[in-house]
Protein backbone atom coordinates (compact mmCIF):
# COMPACT_ATOMS: atom_id res chain seq x y z
CA UNK A 1 0.00 0.00 0.00
CA UNK A 2 1.11 3.55 -1.11
CA UNK A 3 1.39 5.79 2.19
CA UNK A 4 -1.35 8.28 1.98
CA UNK A 5 -3.28 6.39 -0.98
CA UNK A 6 -7.02 4.66 0.43
CA UNK A 7 -7.84 1.31 -0.13
CA UNK A 8 -11.48 0.94 -1.06
CA UNK A 9 -12.61 -2.62 -2.23
CA UNK A 10 -15.76 -3.21 -4.26
CA UNK A 11 -16.01 -6.99 -3.71
CA UNK A 12 -18.10 -9.03 -6.06
CA UNK A 13 -18.53 -6.36 -8.73
CA UNK A 14 -20.10 -9.14 -11.11
CA UNK A 15 -20.33 -7.49 -14.70
CA UNK A 16 -20.75 -3.65 -12.94
CA UNK A 17 -17.07 -2.89 -12.99
CA UNK A 18 -15.16 -1.48 -9.71
CA UNK A 19 -16.89 1.86 -10.03
CA UNK A 20 -20.22 0.14 -10.43
CA UNK A 21 -20.62 1.82 -13.71
CA UNK A 22 -22.20 5.01 -11.90
CA UNK A 23 -18.28 6.95 -11.49
CA UNK A 24 -18.65 6.47 -7.41
CA UNK A 25 -16.23 8.75 -5.72
CA UNK A 26 -12.41 7.43 -5.37
CA UNK A 27 -10.58 4.48 -6.96
CA UNK A 28 -12.50 1.49 -6.39
CA UNK A 29 -10.31 -1.86 -6.40
CA UNK A 30 -12.85 -4.44 -7.60
CA UNK A 31 -12.57 -7.65 -6.21
CA UNK A 32 -14.17 -11.04 -7.70
CA UNK A 33 -14.09 -14.48 -7.91
CA UNK A 34 -15.18 -14.65 -11.74
CA UNK A 35 -11.73 -13.38 -13.89
CA UNK A 36 -14.54 -13.14 -17.03
CA UNK A 37 -16.15 -9.84 -15.00
CA UNK A 38 -12.28 -7.96 -15.76
CA UNK A 39 -11.48 -7.46 -11.53
CA UNK A 40 -8.78 -5.78 -10.91
CA UNK A 41 -8.44 -8.44 -8.59
CA UNK A 42 -9.53 -12.06 -8.64
CA UNK A 43 -10.03 -13.69 -5.25
CA UNK A 44 -12.92 -15.26 -3.12
CA UNK A 45 -14.14 -12.79 -0.68
CA UNK A 46 -12.95 -14.84 2.12
CA UNK A 47 -9.52 -14.91 1.13
CA UNK A 48 -8.47 -11.45 0.26
CA UNK A 49 -4.93 -10.78 -0.58
CA UNK A 50 -4.75 -7.97 1.97
CA UNK A 51 -2.90 -7.57 5.23
CA UNK A 52 -4.70 -6.76 8.78
CA UNK A 53 -6.36 -3.08 8.73
CA UNK A 54 -5.08 -2.03 5.44
CA UNK A 55 -8.37 -1.16 3.61
CA UNK A 56 -10.28 2.45 4.55
CA UNK A 57 -13.85 0.69 3.38
CA UNK A 58 -15.38 -2.13 1.59
CA UNK A 59 -18.61 -2.28 -0.20
CA UNK A 60 -20.35 -5.85 -1.22
CA UNK A 61 -23.10 -5.08 -2.89
CA UNK A 62 -25.50 -7.75 -4.27
CA UNK A 63 -23.16 -10.67 -3.15
CA UNK A 64 -23.88 -12.30 0.35
CA UNK A 65 -27.03 -13.83 -1.16
CA UNK A 66 -25.01 -15.93 -3.70
CA UNK A 67 -22.86 -17.35 -0.61
CA UNK A 68 -24.23 -20.24 1.89
CA UNK A 69 -25.29 -18.66 4.80
CA UNK A 70 -23.88 -20.96 7.24
CA UNK A 71 -20.27 -21.32 6.18
CA UNK A 72 -19.02 -18.68 3.24
CA UNK A 73 -21.35 -15.34 4.56
CA UNK A 74 -19.38 -15.87 8.01
CA UNK A 75 -15.86 -16.50 6.08
CA UNK A 76 -16.48 -13.43 4.25
CA UNK A 77 -17.57 -11.34 7.10
CA UNK A 78 -14.52 -12.29 9.48
CA UNK A 79 -12.08 -11.77 6.07
CA UNK A 80 -13.98 -7.69 5.85
CA UNK A 81 -13.31 -7.09 9.37
CA UNK A 82 -9.60 -8.45 9.32
CA UNK A 83 -8.79 -6.23 6.15
CA UNK A 84 -10.52 -3.49 7.16
CA UNK A 85 -8.86 -0.64 9.52
CA UNK A 86 -10.31 -0.28 12.58
CA UNK A 87 -13.81 2.02 12.57
CA UNK A 88 -13.43 1.89 8.72
CA UNK A 89 -17.01 1.31 7.08
CA UNK A 90 -18.72 -1.68 5.12
CA UNK A 91 -21.63 -1.04 3.26
CA UNK A 92 -23.53 -3.98 2.46
CA UNK A 93 -26.71 -3.79 -0.30
CA UNK A 94 -28.77 -6.47 -1.28
CA UNK A 95 -32.14 -7.28 -2.37
CA UNK A 96 -35.00 -7.05 0.23
CA UNK A 97 -37.44 -9.32 -0.18
CA UNK A 98 -39.94 -7.90 2.80
CA UNK A 99 -39.64 -4.57 0.69
CA UNK A 100 -40.09 -5.82 -2.41
CA UNK A 101 -43.27 -7.64 -0.93
CA UNK A 102 -44.42 -4.44 0.95
CA UNK A 103 -44.20 -1.77 -1.55
CA UNK A 104 -45.93 -4.61 -4.32
CA UNK A 105 -42.95 -5.03 -6.37
CA UNK A 106 -42.98 -9.27 -5.25
CA UNK A 107 -43.58 -10.42 -8.51
CA UNK A 108 -40.48 -8.13 -10.52
CA UNK A 109 -38.09 -9.45 -7.39
CA UNK A 110 -39.09 -12.85 -7.67
CA UNK A 111 -38.81 -12.87 -11.26
CA UNK A 112 -35.29 -11.58 -11.36
CA UNK A 113 -34.41 -14.03 -8.49
CA UNK A 114 -35.29 -17.09 -10.44
CA UNK A 115 -34.00 -15.92 -14.33
CA UNK A 116 -32.40 -12.36 -14.95
CA UNK A 117 -29.96 -11.80 -12.09
CA UNK A 118 -28.51 -15.19 -11.75
CA UNK A 119 -28.05 -15.34 -15.66
CA UNK A 120 -25.54 -12.24 -14.51
CA UNK A 121 -23.28 -14.98 -12.34
CA UNK A 122 -23.72 -17.91 -14.14
CA UNK A 123 -22.67 -21.02 -11.48
CA UNK A 124 -23.39 -18.45 -8.75
CA UNK A 125 -27.20 -18.95 -7.43
CA UNK A 126 -28.89 -16.89 -5.07
CA UNK A 127 -28.74 -19.19 -2.53
CA UNK A 128 -30.67 -17.70 0.17
CA UNK A 129 -33.91 -15.01 0.19
CA UNK A 130 -32.35 -11.75 1.72
CA UNK A 131 -34.08 -9.21 3.85
CA UNK A 132 -33.27 -5.74 5.22
CA UNK A 133 -34.00 -7.58 8.62
CA UNK A 134 -32.27 -10.96 8.10
CA UNK A 135 -28.91 -8.55 7.20
CA UNK A 136 -28.87 -6.74 10.12
CA UNK A 137 -29.43 -10.45 12.41
CA UNK A 138 -26.69 -11.67 10.34
CA UNK A 139 -24.27 -8.47 10.57
CA UNK A 140 -25.02 -7.78 14.46
CA UNK A 141 -24.49 -11.51 15.02
CA UNK A 142 -20.40 -11.51 13.66
CA UNK A 143 -19.60 -8.42 15.68
CA UNK A 144 -20.47 -5.72 13.55
CA UNK A 145 -22.62 -2.24 14.43
CA UNK A 146 -25.26 -1.76 11.52
CA UNK A 147 -27.39 1.22 11.08
CA UNK A 148 -30.21 0.50 7.83
CA UNK A 149 -31.02 2.85 5.54
CA UNK A 150 -33.21 3.39 2.62
CA UNK A 151 -30.65 2.85 -0.29
CA UNK A 152 -31.84 6.31 -1.93
CA UNK A 153 -29.94 7.71 1.33
CA UNK A 154 -26.94 6.29 0.83
CA UNK A 155 -24.21 9.26 -0.50
CA UNK A 156 -22.30 8.68 -3.59
CA UNK A 157 -19.26 7.44 -1.81
CA UNK A 158 -20.22 3.74 -2.46
CA UNK A 159 -20.34 2.21 -6.06
CA UNK A 160 -24.07 1.29 -5.59
CA UNK A 161 -25.17 0.27 -9.38
CA UNK A 162 -28.83 1.41 -8.95
CA UNK A 163 -31.05 2.99 -6.10
CA UNK A 164 -34.36 0.76 -6.44
CA UNK A 165 -36.73 0.84 -4.36
CA UNK A 166 -36.41 -2.83 -3.05
CA UNK A 167 -32.89 -3.11 -2.10
CA UNK A 168 -31.68 -2.48 1.17
CA UNK A 169 -28.44 -1.00 2.67
CA UNK A 170 -26.73 -1.39 6.02
CA UNK A 171 -24.20 0.43 6.66
CA UNK A 172 -21.15 -1.19 9.47
CA UNK A 173 -18.44 -0.36 11.48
Amino acid sequence: MIPGMSVLLNVGIGPFGANGGNGAAGPWVGVDRNAEFHPDVVALAWDLPYEDGQVDAVYCGHLLEHLTLFDEVPRTLAEFRRVLRPGAPLMVVGPCMERALRERHGTDILDGIRTGWDALSPGFPHLWVCSESLLLTILSEHGWQCEAMPVENVGEFFPIVSRVPWQCAVLCR
